[in-house]
């Protein structure tokens, strides 16, 4: 299911392979931020770069 923001019950996030100048910092956004924050808490969130997504498509 896709969802338009980072929710707890999430199970991996992909990632673009391009940037974006708007992103919070200059090599990840705040969605990126807010999932390695809530893995430091001990949720169980992936980050899949998006070639290794359509690798195993």
């Amino acid at each position: 299911m896709f969802k338009d923001s980072i929710v707890r019950e999430l199970d991996y996030l992909i990632v673009g392979a391009d940037g974006d100048p708007c992103w919070a910092y200059s090599c990840y956004g705040r969605k990126i931020e807010q999932v390695i924050e809530l893995r430091k808490c001990g949720f169980p969130m992936l980050l899949v770069h998006e070639n290794d997504f359509w690798d195993f498509v």
